[in-house]
């Protein structure tokens, strides 16, 4: 999936197939423990082009991430504990809900691929 990232990865993201197909490949880049200077520019690059398709295609008003997951929450009827397989512990999703704990690029990974599964459920 990476190498397919690479080879596609030089110009604009056309239709939501491709956006798909990147933002699984970033996915896949952030899931491994290091990455080689390639890795991390072929990141970079995914991420603006990721950004560039969706701030076009969705004209929708900035939020934190933090509303964004309130957001979630209320339109699918999720409940904190819900959430603890995704973050791990009780006391994580309660810190990050109470605005004590920011999220991390990796619980925010998870609550989009989360809330894909829940949207086309």
């Amino acid at each position: 999936m990476i190498e397919s990232a690479q080879c596609h990865a030089r110009g604009v993201i056309r239709n939501q197939a491709e956006n798909e197909h990147f933002i699984a490949a970033l996915y896949a880049l952030d899931q491994k423990r290091s990455l080689s200077r390639e890795e991390k520019e072929l990141a970079d690059l995914l991420t603006l082009l990721i950004e560039d398709f969706e701030d076009r295609r969705y004209n929708l008003p900035r939020a934190t991430p933090l509303q964004a997951l309130e957001f979630l929450m209320e339109q699918r009827g999720l409940r904190q504990k819900d959430l603890v397989s995704l973050f791990g512990a009780r006391s994580t999703v309660s810190q990050v809900m109470n605005g004590k704990r920011e999220l991390t690029k990796n619980q925010i990974c998870a609550c989009v691929f989360f809330s894909r599964q829940l949207f086309c459920a």
